[in-house]
């Protein structure tokens, strides 16, 4: 659903999925400095068209996805290998930041470590 309170659910979890890039196509001058949105939000119900009063984080999981390819004649985001992601618990995010809206790469780097595409689904399955 397209205002849904999360992107999709695996073995019962619901996952957000975050992305970011360095390079943008309206930002030709400079690498865009990589910052995720992790801001607590209310869930939006289908059924009554109307917000819910609780305001929260509703995925159980956050996967943020990196294209960190850096050289724009390289850029290829249908290749895998430009990519990394940081799976998160929500529960990790609600812990270390309650409050903030943001999370910077570095932020993420210190709770997360790399994944690779091809690790995806075996890490999800672990912290799942």
């Amino acid at each position: 659903m397209e205002w849904d309170a999360f992107d999709l659910i695996y073995r019962g979890k619901k996952i957000e999925i975050k992305s970011a890039a360095y390079i943008q196509f309206w930002h030709t001058d400079k690498f865009s400095k990589i910052i995720f949105n992790i801001g607590a939000k209310r869930e939006y119900d289908y059924s009554t068209r109307k917000y819910s009063t609780e305001i929260k984080r509703k995925a159980d999981v956050y996967d943020f996805c990196l294209l960190k390819e850096k050289d724009v004649n390289n850029l290829d985001p249908l290749n895998m290998n430009h990519w990394e992601f940081y799976i998160v618990l929500t529960k990790d995010l609600d812990e270390r930041f309650p409050e903030q809206k943001t999370i910077s790469l570095t932020s993420l780097e210190k709770i997360s470590p790399k994944v690779k595409y091809g690790e995806l689904k075996e890490i999800m399955d672990q912290l799942i």
